[in-house]
C-alpha cells in the first residue's frame, strides 16, 4: 500500500533529482535570489 500523497512522491529517481535540483538552485541563488527570481518573473509579466 502506497500512503503518499501523490503519485509521484512514490517514484524514487524522480523525487531524488527534485531534490537535488532543488538544493542546487538553493546554493546557486542564495545571494541572488530576488534578481532571478522576483525580477525575472516581473519581466515575463
Amino acid at each position: 500500500m502506497r500512503l503518499t500523497g501523490h503519485s509521484h512522491q512514490a517514484w524514487p529517481d524522480v523525487a531524488r533529482e527534485a531534490m537535488v535540483e532543488c538544493f542546487d538552485d538553493a546554493a546557486r541563488l542564495v545571494d541572488d535570489e530576488w534578481d532571478d527570481v522576483v525580477l525575472g518573473l516581473v519581466a515575463i509579466g
